[in-house]
């Protein structure tokens, strides 16, 4: 599979506009991968155009193109969203925890109670990170 790290660092999204339904990673990433499949074979049919051809044919080609630029687009906007979901949702399980602490507890009160919400931030960080080949 291709580095889609390029491709992802041209939609990143601040974690505040991340919102509604999506797709799981899983099915962004399997969107994306059919969509970048698309795209290469309407840059191949592109590249088969002849010297027979007419000017139609080829801006026909061309506007094939267009479209499978937009949706490998708008695919990698969803899978690069997909992707930080999880890592924005374990951070807000970790905030809501951490905001419901009582100010007068002691810290080895409430340790135990935040570590798990602390260990999936972590673990989901790491998932992500690997996925988008972080180096």
């Amino acid at each position: 599979m291709r580095n889609l790290t390029p491709w992802l660092a041209v939609f990143a999204v601040p974690l505040g506009t991340i919102a509604g339904c999506q797709p799981s990673v899983d099915q962004a990433k399997a969107d994306l991968c059919r969509a970048l499949a698309d795209y290469e074979q309407a840059v191949a049919a592109l590249q088969r155009i002849q010297g027979n051809a007419t000017v139609g044919q080829l801006k026909d080609a061309q506007k094939a193109v267009e479209k499978a630029t937009q949706r490998a687009n708008e695919a990698a906007e969803k899978y690069q969203k997909a992707e930080i979901r999880e890592v924005k949702d374990s951070y807000q399980q970790l905030q809501r925890k951490i905001n419901s602490i009582p100010d007068k507890a002691t810290l080895a009160q409430v340790q135990q109670s935040i570590q798990p919400d602390v260990q999936n931030l972590k673990a989901a960080l790491q998932r992500t990170r690997t996925q988008v080949q972080c180096p």
